[in-house]
């Protein structure tokens, strides 16, 4: 991922909370670890140097294995 404005960061979670500047920035790949039958919520948002957000992304991700 990459932010489309300069020198903006992009903030994420993985427990389904919307994120903020208080959260970890991304910096570049993340692993996320999905146990068997369950699902994680990764959530990611565009923060711009004057502060401006972006609306947040979601992804579902499932592991399916039982």
């Amino acid at each position: 991922m990459k932010p489309s404005v300069e020198g903006a960061k992009i903030y994420y979670t993985l427990d389904n909370y919307d994120p903020s500047e208080l959260d970890l920035e991304y910096t570049g790949p993340v692993k996320i670890t999905v146990p068997n039958s369950k699902e994680r919520v990764f959530k990611a948002v565009v923060v711009t140097p004057s502060g401006k957000r972006s609306n947040y992304i979601r992804v579902n991700i499932i592991n399916t294995k039982k």
